[in-house]
């Protein structure tokens, strides 16, 4: 598996040519989960049934906890290269904020760390 690498901004990296900078092998396969569980249902226009239903089932109200993770786990598993994952959350708020800098809803957390086995057998983890 070959990816564009991302930058701690989700920004695509370039090198000092202006080329693309790209991830392969288990670099590939860590980046591309943590892109997974982060994209939306509809969000990508040209396949629109790519991503998971963020919308729909965690917004506006606080899923239990297991619905969260088999969200996780389901995206990691769309993943090339990924033969098994295993999620586990490590903050998620218990309820939206009502209000914060004037946006109901924001500031509201989720963080979770993904353990996954490759389909050559290794071991590795992602924190988003």
């Amino acid at each position: 598996m070959i990816t564009i690498a991302l930058d701690d901004s989700w920004d695509m990296q370039l090198d000092a040519s202006g080329n693309f900078v790209v991830l392969e092998g288990n670099a590939a396969i860590v980046q591309s989960v943590a892109n997974a569980v982060k994209l939306f249902r509809g969000e990508p226009w040209f396949d629109t049934q790519s991503g998971r239903p963020w919308l729909a089932d965690t917004l506006g109200h606080r899923p239990p906890d297991q619905v969260v993770i088999s969200h996780l786990e389901a995206a990691a598993l769309t993943v090339p290269g990924v033969a098994a994952a295993r999620a586990e959350l490590l903050e998620f708020d218990q309820e939206p904020p009502a209000f914060k800098d004037g946006i109901q809803g924001a500031g509201r957390a989720l963080r979770a760390r993904i353990y996954i086995s490759t389909d050559t057998g290794e071991s590795l983890h992602v924190t988003v």
